[in-house]
């Protein structure tokens, strides 16, 4: 007797504590279209800049991204984002001075001619990539060290001369 009313227990709790079915099981169609209408509207056209992006080149990189935030397309926005700050840069240039945007490895002999550095990252949904924008004076010279095109790289070279990944400032 003992036995069957402890088995008749032990049962019972675990009956108790086994998980239920939901009643009325939402078909996979509606989950999927729920998540999609969620993500959606965050991943396409969204472009977000991260990092320090103050001074003249930050406030450049910032309108560059305001006047192409409804570009769709990863590669067009990068080409778009890159030749848009460069122009907007040149504008408060130095008269001496080259704008330069790159997302490549590059080199810079005299890294006393640089002026408002900034790094920053450019975002679109789950892309992004990462840019040092800024000014450069003569002499010097900068080396791209990667492929050149408007996705990695945009320059304004004012009194400055860009040849095949060479841009090289005057005195």
């Amino acid at each position: 007797m003992k036995f069957f009313t402890l088995s008749t227990t032990l049962l019972a709790g675990l009956a108790i504590a086994s998980p239920v079915a939901d009643p009325k099981p939402e078909p996979e169609a509606d989950v999927d279209v729920y998540v999609e209408k969620r993500i959606a509207p965050a991943v396409v056209g969204m472009a977000i800049l991260t990092g320090v992006v103050s001074g003249l080149v930050g406030a450049a990189a910032r309108e560059a991204i305001s006047t192409i935030k409804d570009v769709r397309n990863w590669d067009d926005a990068r080409e778009k984002f890159t030749t848009r700050t460069v122009e907007l840069m040149v504008r408060k240039a130095h008269a001496k001075e080259a704008a330069v945007c790159v997302n490549v490895g590059y080199s810079v002999d005299d890294e006393s001619k640089i002026r408002d550095r900034i790094s920053l990252d450019y975002k679109m949904g789950n892309l992004h990539t990462d840019y040092d924008c800024f000014y450069l004076s003569g002499p010097s010279t900068f080396h791209l060290e990667g492929d050149g095109g408007f996705i990695n790289i945009a320059v304004q070279s004012g009194p400055c001369k860009y040849d095949r990944g060479t841009l090289t400032c005057p005195p």
